[in-house]
This record gives C-alpha cells, structure tokens and sequence, in this order.
C-alpha cells in the first residue's frame, strides 16, 4: 500500500504569469478633512518584500490634484505617520464638505488616471455601550446601535481608536455595512478589534480604562462595492491555487485602486 501511494505523488510546479508593472493608486477625503493619497507601483505576485522595498515602490514624481465645484488643490508630498510609514499625496486647504463631488486626478508622465466620488450626508450611532466577557471582566465588546434612515442604499464603514494606544483609526471585523437586510431600522452588532493591533493580550477586545473614539463613515455604493471586492480579492489571492479573480479598480485611466468620499461621525466611550 506505501509503495502504491507513494507511486501516486509528483511534483506539482506552479507558474504565476508575468503580469505589467502598473500604479496602484489609494486616495479618501473627510468631510472636514484633507485629502490623502497614496501613489505605488505594484508588484510581481512571488516578490519578497522588504520595509525599504515599499520606499522603492512609491512613486514620489506624480502630480496629484483633487477637484470640486469649488476650487481645487495641488497636493504636496509629505510624511504624515498618522496614516502610513510611508510619505503621502495631502491636502492642506481643500476640506471635504458634504453634497459636494471630489474628482481625484494623478498624472505621472503622459499618463492621467482620474476617478470622481460624492460626499454623502453623515449617520452615527444611537448609542454605544461597553459589555464585558464572562470569563474576563476586564475585557468585552463595543456594542453599537446603528439606526437606519428609511431611504434604502445606505452604506457605512467603522473605525475605532484607543486615545494613547492606537496612533490612528483602526478597521473592525465585518466593518463595512450595507443597509439591504436592516433598512429603515435599527440594528445592534458588536466591534470586534481585528489586525495587527490585536496581537496583545487584549486580542479582539476592548479593555476597561479604555478610551474609545467611534468612527462611523457614511460612503457611496460605489466605494462601498470597491471596498468588498477588494477585501474578498485579498483573501482569494493570498493562494496561488485559490480562484483567481480580476483585479478591481475606481480608477479611470488604466491605474488599479480606488477614491473614496467619507462622511464621519465620532464618537466617544469611556469604558468603566
């Protein structure tokens, strides 16, 4: 039987095909807030990466400009860590507003990529409140309470943040949230911390001494759908032998990546 099974194994040589170099392009605004964005190339899928080897994929010679009925401005270069280790696009008079459309446009040489969002109004939470685990009291659950409005198509994304532990906003578990099973009523969920912050003893949970600020962002369908593939896209590729899927893009011009208008709220819990 070892030698009829053994007979049966042979190698297995997996050839990934070459893909073409091309930008990756992550930008968002806040109402209230400047605009961010990230300007890349993307890599090979068996490349071995390196902290320095982002540096090397930054493209640092775009022209990036973001647009509205208003006015528009030409963002700068800069290191803003509260986002990302790595030098971003930003804005520093354009604030978001809400109703109004943003246009993001990058040119890098003779090439322009573009994509438009639209800054819908805000949505926060009805309430939030702090339910601790059974086996640890000390640890538990964010719970919010998220009342829908009537007019269906809403779509949110959440964030959270412990004020001097967190350096920046952080995603949750399942935090994108589209209104089509809960329209035009109220729904309970808890925030469940997921990531790299959760690689402490606090896991995905929240601590009592804790202060939280809650971000709830009100984003457009189109975003919203960007967002999801993207997250499905990263969990089908992570393998080779997985199904692989197109690569999604909000971007106009060839260019992989998307724009996104945010309408925030925040929130803050003191946890007791």
């Amino acid at each position: 039987m070892l030698s009829i099974l053994t007979a049966c194994i042979s190698d297995i040589e997996i050839k990934v095909p070459e893909t073409e170099n091309t930008y990756v392009i992550e930008g968002w605004i806040e109402q209230g807030g400047f605009a961010h964005v990230l300007v890349s190339h993307s890599l090979p899928y068996n490349s071995t990466i390196g902290i320095a080897d982002l540096f090397e994929l930054l493209v640092t010679d775009a022209q990036v400009t973001v647009k509205s009925d208003t006015g528009e401005e030409r963002l700068l270069l800069v290191e803003d860590t509260m986002y990302t280790i790595l030098p971003v696009y930003r804005g520093f008079q354009l604030r978001g507003e809400t109703g109004k459309a943003y246009t993001l446009e990058v040119k890098i040489g003779d090439q322009v990529f573009t994509s438009t969002d639209t800054l819908l109004e805000p949505i926060g939470p009805d309430s939030l409140w702090f339910s601790p685990e059974a086996i640890n009291d000390s640890l538990g659950y964010i719970h919010m309470r998220l009342k829908d409005p009537p007019e269906p198509g809403n779509y949110y994304r959440i964030f959270t943040k412990r004020l001097g532990i967190d350096t920046d906003y952080t995603g949750l578990s399942g935090s994108l949230l589209d209104d089509h099973l809960f329209n035009g009523t109220a729904i309970n969920f808890p925030l469940i911390r997921t990531g790299i912050t959760t690689e402490t003893g606090d896991k995905h949970f929240f601590r009592k001494g804790q202060r939280v600020v809650v971000k709830t962002g009100v984003i457009t369908s189109r975003y919203f759908d960007f967002l999801s593939k993207v997250s499905n896209e990263i969990g089908q590729t992570l393998s080779p032998l997985s199904f692989q899927v197109p690569a999604v893009t909000l971007m106009n011009g060839g260019a992989l990546g998307g724009w996104g208008c945010y309408a925030i709220t925040l929130d803050t819990l003191d946890i007791k």
